[in-house]
């Protein structure tokens, strides 16, 4: 009966190291795994978020432009959470 306890508790901690692993892999790495793991493509670009404009609305809420490696949109900013709002067309200059 020892000798079955004991391959229970190897096989149990063998089963937690594979769980802290999975977890560790997630961590480090969560954009590239969440994205292989429901095939969500990964955008390529460096990444660059430019604030155009900022508009204050209230004490506590504003809206902004902004540029995401090259697109454009308009989002809105609350206390705890950012709306995209629409995506903008053309160029930062005013076209006349």
């Amino acid at each position: 009966m020892f000798a079955d306890q004991a391959y229970f508790n190897i096989a149990l901690a063998g089963g937690f190291l594979i769980v802290l692993l999975f977890l560790r892999q997630l961590l480090i790495n969560k954009k590239a795994f969440i994205s292989k793991l429901f095939a969500i493509p990964i955008t390529k670009g460096d990444g660059a978020i430019e604030v155009e404009s900022v508009k204050k609305i209230t004490s506590a809420a504003s809206v902004a432009i902004i540029n995401v490696d090259g697109e454009r949109m308009l989002v809105g900013i609350g206390e705890s959470s950012v709306t995209k709002l629409k995506d903008l067309k053309g160029n930062t200059e005013n076209e006349e």
